[in-house]
């Protein structure tokens, strides 16, 4: 990566977010949840239309990625 990033020809800030997966309930009721077609579509929302994510709610987060709080 540093190789491909250094041959850039601007100067540029680069962020590399890296993940082994982005959905996964690791407690409660529905731990070993994962959701790999939500991740596939989170990632593109993430490139194409981030305004979506923003729209969504702390729900609609949980259910289709993963997530218990306290009770």
């Amino acid at each position: 990566m540093r190789r491909a990033i250094e041959s850039f020809p601007e100067d540029i800030n680069v962020a590399i977010v890296a993940t082994g997966g982005l959905s996964h309930q690791v407690h409660g009721e529905r731990c070993g949840f994962n959701n790999p077609d939500w991740d596939a579509q989170f990632v593109d929302m993430l490139v194409n239309d981030p305004e979506k994510l923003t729209e969504m709610t702390l729900g609609e987060y949980a259910e289709l990625g993963g997530w218990r709080g306290p009770k």
